[in-house]
């Protein structure tokens, strides 16, 4: 995002939001909160080469927090060095995952697909 490449960057289902660094997004507390959504687009580059550019939002954290929503597709936190694709990134699309050295019908993982 922004021209910087993260090495160490992941898919989480288990992250309950997009965990990025930014040096253009408002912060209120520990999330994000522009005025109003932002759209975004970054790539997802395999050890292959092969990359892929994604879209995603951030919302205003404060506004969703009152939702009495549990989940959201557009919540976003500050962190340093890395791209960590958390719940947001799994909305409206499938991921499959293999596992490092298990045998699949599209070749041996570890591998994300989506």
């Amino acid at each position: 995002m922004n021209g910087s490449a993260y090495s160490s960057s992941f898919l989480d289902s288990g992250s309950n939001g997009l965990f990025f660094p930014s040096t253009t997004l408002t912060a209120c507390g520990a999330w994000y909160c522009p005025s109003s959504t932002q759209s975004f687009t970054a790539t997802i580059t395999s050890t292959t080469g092969t990359s892929v550019n994604v879209g995603f939002s951030v919302g205003q954290s404060t506004a969703l927090f009152t939702t009495g929503n549990y989940a959201f597709n557009n919540l976003a936190r500050s962190v340093s060095g890395y791209f960590d694709w958390g719940l947001p990134f799994f909305f409206g699309r499938r991921v499959f995952t293999a596992l490092e050295g298990c045998a699949t019908p599209a070749g041996a993982g570890p591998y994300y697909a989506f």
